[in-house]
């Protein structure tokens, strides 16, 4: 059996096929993978799907619910069950997972929003 090492000392030097894999022991497709795994290809990058959720007609007036309900006592809010059940009369067809989901990211970009805006007044 022959090292990793030999194999790419080798490999550098660039041999003909027959004879290197006659001098690994090995046969030509084991090499073909090893001068494949050494070379600069790179696997192609694919972007990040944008797809259409159903939360995105009704995250205007969910955000504006939520923007609302922030600002009132914790006792007088709506759970977001509540919220779930009012987009639902408006013919939300989505999970309350969805509405979830929205929720935390929605509350993530408001503090983020307030950490920068914070941040930009202290100079």
């Amino acid at each position: 059996m022959i090292d990793n090492w030999q194999a790419a000392k080798l490999f550098k030097q660039d041999r003909e096929w027959g004879l290197s894999c006659v001098r690994l022991r090995c046969a030509n497709r084991t090499y073909a993978g090893w001068r494949y795994l050494r070379s600069e290809v790179k696997e192609p990058a694919y972007a990040d799907r944008q797809t259409a959720s159903a939360i995105d007609k009704y995250a205007w007036q969910l955000s504006s619910w939520l923007k609302t309900e922030a600002s009132k006592n914790r006792k007088q809010r709506r759970s977001l069950k509540q919220l779930h059940l009012d987009l639902k009369a408006l013919g939300f067809e989505g999970s309350y997972d969805r509405v979830v989901a929205f929720a935390r990211k929605w509350k993530v970009d408001q503090t983020d929003r307030g950490n920068s805006a914070s941040k930009r007044t202290q100079a």
